[in-house]
């Protein structure tokens, strides 16, 4: 196979590979793929593990693709021949093939994704020229030995198409929009500054590439955006925060009705609303709105001035709070499978629809803005949103298992009289009463159709907004498959689970500096890291990155520094005291450096080194779990002197 792929043009291959595949049976074409993925790793394997050697040997994310190539190229040589070239395009022959039962990511290659992955965030750098950029695919397709990857969309990845799609996007430059809010009323702001910018609804705008630049107002801030006083965080970190409340907001199931006066001790459920201010059972409190110290209350009971609580006040409280009703959500839980889904019961207004057209925009910017909405919504939502076909009998049996399992029984044991009654109760006219198959067909078509109609005017605004900033062209040219859509807009599998264990190091570039690398303190620390639990591991991903979510994988770098300088055998104790710091603009793990200072003090006492490891390590699990436990908004490191605090730093 080898010498074929390597002697015979890419051409008579192609043509013997659709002829052959004509007549193989399945297994047959499932071998077949597997050989050439084969034949292609052999050949990228080597490149991938020296381009992952080399830039984890350099311990910087300055570096440009086409430093990469050119320094990979010198160790490891570029592929030769046309062995990767041709099994490349065979992959996306057999994909190409009206008929192919080889599902799509059977295609993906593990190799020429796993390079993509290491390069993602050098080609995701905004500092970059967009000529850079793709002057660094073109010498990455060279060094690989590939045909163009913009061509060869079979065997890319999901994370892969949105880097390509990103550059695509990205051509004419990214445009920033400041939005300074509060962030209990972010959606509302949020539909402001995109009205106001044009976005809605939606105009012929050449500017489609832009991200969106959130600053969070507080009363304590020393930084000012817009005239506000703001939290000093900026950059990524927040971005992804904002991705994530806006998320909530369209989940929301309240909606703010102005602010009310109160009055309450710490000893009861009883609290005074200063001239009675329009609060009804029913409604909502939220006290310290918009601070990290937040929380609400439901009202149980009210009568004038005075309303009762679902739990007491965890301190007296004289001032204002927000009050909010109840109200249907955008989004609503459906409990058949666990997911969201757009809430037919909304009434169609003009609200509505520009609310639905907000929600297509924002999750056509994730990838520009390199953030997900990490909705938990099922495939058949993207399936619809990119009109790939009609609900079918395999979308409702993980859309709703009720359902199928009843249209199952119905054509296994109903008679058609049966059928054709339920059918005229719907108000459909039967076409042969006594054709159970003409009934069923009837039946299954109406059930599957009102999944999708129930939601049209949803679908129609989400569709307007999110192919305004993602249009269907570029979507089309790199081959992205609604499956994709679903990865690269909402993010991986799982969304924010806490049951879901991952490695840090499988999504992210993680660069260390040259003390920490150097230091038996990196095992520890990431034997420490594994020993967590997923919740845990939840909690430190949001503590470096201000979001729960995981990115695409390589897509972002994760930085972990030892900033610290001591001078003395004091400075050591002050050190094993201290906590880690984060600066979630750029991903950046702040750790002071408890090996040294344990062997630090260890010396000055006259005591073995023996178990130092041992301390060290438990050193290390204390301290993270102070740090994720107590870590809340941004710049908390910028007011403690000391830097002995816990909190996500400044960008």
């Amino acid at each position: 196979l080898e010498k074929s792929l390597e002697n015979e043009s890419s051409s008579s291959l192609e043509g013997f590979c659709k002829e052959a595949a004509e007549d193989a049976s399945a297994d047959q074409l499932f071998d077949l793929v597997s050989a050439f993925h084969h034949v292609l790793n052999i050949t990228i394997t080597p490149i991938l593990e020296a381009t992952k050697t080399w830039m984890l040997s350099q311990q910087r994310s300055d570096m440009t693709l086409q430093e990469v190539v050119s320094s990979v190229s010198d160790v490891a040589g570029i592929v030769k021949g046309n062995c990767a070239k041709n099994s490349v395009a065979l992959l996306c022959a057999i994909g190409d093939l009206e008929s192919c039962v080889v599902p799509l990511e059977k295609l993906h290659n593990s190799s020429v994704n796993g390079v993509l992955s290491l390069v993602s965030a050098l080609l995701l750098d905004t500092e970059l020229q967009h000529d850079q950029k793709l002057s660094g695919i073109e010498s990455l397709e060279g060094l690989l030995g590939l045909p163009k990857l913009t061509k060869s969309v079979f065997i890319l990845s999901p994370t892969s198409k949105a880097l390509l799609l990103y550059l695509d996007i990205t051509e004419g430059g990214v445009n920033r929009l400041t939005l300074t809010t509060h962030r209990t009323s972010i959606l509302s702001t949020c539909r402001s500054l995109l009205s106001h910018a044009g976005y809605l609804p939606p105009a012929s705008l050449q500017d489609t590439a832009f991200v969106i630049c959130p600053y969070f107002r507080t009363p304590y801030g020393l930084k000012r955006s817009e005239g506000f006083s703001v939290e000093e965080g900026e950059g990524l970190g927040p971005r992804k925060e904002m991705f994530h409340l806006l998320k909530l907001g369209f989940e929301e199931k309240w909606k703010s009705s102005g602010e009310v006066k109160v009055y309450g001790d710490d000893k009861g459920r009883e609290i005074t609303v200063d001239g009675g201010g329009g609060v009804t059972t029913g409604n909502k409190l939220v006290f310290d709105a918009g601070s990290p110290s937040e929380f609400s209350r439901t009202v149980t009971r009210s009568s004038n001035s005075t309303c009762y609580l679902d739990a007491p006040l965890p301190v007296a409280y004289d001032g204002t709070c927000l009050l909010q009703l109840p109200s249907q959500p955008m989004m609503s839980y459906r409990k058949e499978n666990e997911k969201v889904w757009p809430n037919a019961a909304l009434s169609q207004s003009k609200g509505n629809e520009e609310n639905f057209v907000m929600l297509g925009v924002l999750l056509g910017l994730t990838v520009v803005n390199q953030c997900q909405m990490d909705f938990d919504l099922p495939p058949l939502f993207f399936k619809l949103l990119s009109e790939e076909g009609p609900v079918t009998m395999s979308d409702l049996k993980t859309f709703d298992p009720e359902m199928y399992e009843t249209l199952v029984k119905v054509r296994a044991s109903w008679p058609a009289s049966q059928i054709a009654e339920v059918l005229t109760a719907l108000d459909v006219t039967p076409k042969d009463p006594s054709s159970k198959l003409d009934c069923y067909a009837q039946y299954e078509s109406h059930l599957l159709s009102n999944v999708s109609s129930a939601i049209s005017w949803h679908l129609f605004s989400i569709r307007t907004g999110f192919f305004s900033v993602l249009p269907r062209s570029k979507l089309r040219s790199l081959g992205v498959t609604s499956s994709d859509l679903c990865l690269i807009t909402c993010g991986t599998s799982g969304g924010s689970s806490s049951s879901q264990d991952f490695d840090f190091r499988e999504y992210f570039q993680v660069v260390t500096d040259t003390d920490l690398s150097s230091s038996p303190l990196n095992a520890l620390l990431w034997s420490v890291i594994s020993s967590l639990t997923p919740a845990e591991k939840r909690k430190l991903l949001k503590f470096i990155t201000a979001s729960s979510n995981l990115p695409l994988p390589g897509s972002e770098f994760l930085t972990v520094e030892l900033p610290f300088l001591p001078q003395t055998v004091s400075d050591h104790r002050k050190m094993l005291s201290m906590v880690p710091q984060s600066h979630t603009c750029d991903n950046i793990l702040e750790l002071p450096n408890y090996y040294q200072a344990a062997v630090a003090v260890r010396e000055s006492e006259g005591r073995s080194l023996s178990g130092v490891e041992v301390e060290v390590k438990k050193v290390l699990l204390e301290k993270i779990r102070v740090a994720i436990d107590n870590a809340e908004g941004y710049g908390l490191d910028a007011v403690d002197e000391g830097g002995a605090g816990a909190g996500e730093g400044l960008g």
